[in-house]
């Protein structure tokens, strides 16, 4: 007899940065939560921590925007590791990673133009991912995860 056991995945993205404020593209560049940031990561915190069923475990990107968002979470939810995985980070923009958007459309009209667009094959100048290279890399990663924690939260 065959059983499926559901895993649920609780994706939550890093609260608002420093940059966001300044529209400024971070891609893969390091950028601290703002306050307004800390303070949507408490009530995602405080929201999770009220579920009915506990939570197993809480996976971040390595980044500290990231990382300091999942740790109120864990704090909160009473989970005393939060595991890091490189492959969870934001896609990687290239030439566009730390230039504001008016800045990316002026100084790299090309590379700009490949991000807006969202086409799946293209990279992004100056090492960065294309659109489907991202979006694999985060499905594998969720994938992996859910493969690991089968059956829980």
């Amino acid at each position: 007899m065959s059983h499926n056991i559901a895993t649920e995945l609780i994706v939550v993205r890093h609260g608002e940065t420093t940059w966001n404020v300044g529209g400024i593209l971070q891609g893969q560049a390091a950028s601290s939560l703002s306050d307004v940031g800390k303070d949507q990561a408490r009530a995602v915190a405080e929201r999770l921590a009220t579920k009915q069923a506990a939570i197993a475990a809480i996976y971040s990107s390595d980044l500290e925007r990231a990382l300091d968002t999942a740790n109120l979470i864990a704090n909160k939810c009473h989970i005393s590791q939060v595991t890091t995985m490189k492959e969870l980070r934001e896609r990687h923009l290239g030439k566009l990673q730390g230039l504001s958007r008016k800045d990316a459309r002026l100084l790299e009209p090309e590379a700009y133009k490949v991000f807006v667009s969202h086409l799946g094959e293209e990279p992004i100048p100056g090492g960065g991912e294309s659109f489907n290279e991202f979006h694999k890399r985060s499905r594998l990663s969720l994938e992996k995860i859910a493969e690991k924690h089968l059956g829980n939260q």
